[in-house]
């Protein structure tokens, strides 16, 4: 399968995943989360997944949990986290944000 296809499945069946995220400047390691929406970026026309990363290492100066946008193009070994529990719409979840108009798979 490819990512889009594994994040896809993800998001509509709500399992949590973990995944590495291999891009310049960023700080290596395992990652966890909820998949919410896969898009193309408005304007860079980037294809994005928003996560609310769970646990796992963390460049950003917000703490875990929170909300973090990816670059699919970056994102790499992908598990689906089957066993764990189904996740729930996380706070501050905008499924009807300007951002998702080009969505590709949302909840």
């Amino acid at each position: 399968m490819t990512i889009l296809e594994i994040l896809t499945l993800a998001i509509e069946n709500r399992t949590p995943i973990c995944f590495e995220y291999d891009s310049k400047n960023r700080v290596p390691g395992v990652r966890w989360g909820n998949p919410h929406a896969i898009f193309l970026h408005p304007t860079t026309n980037n294809l994005m997944v928003d996560i609310y990363q769970t646990s796992g290492v963390s460049e950003s100066r917000e703490k875990i949990p929170g909300w973090r946008p990816f670059k699919l193009e970056f994102l790499e070994n992908i598990i689906l986290l089957e066993e764990a529990e189904k996740f729930v719409q996380a706070v501050g979840y905008k499924p009807n944000s300007v951002q998702y108009s080009r969505v590709i798979a949302k909840l």
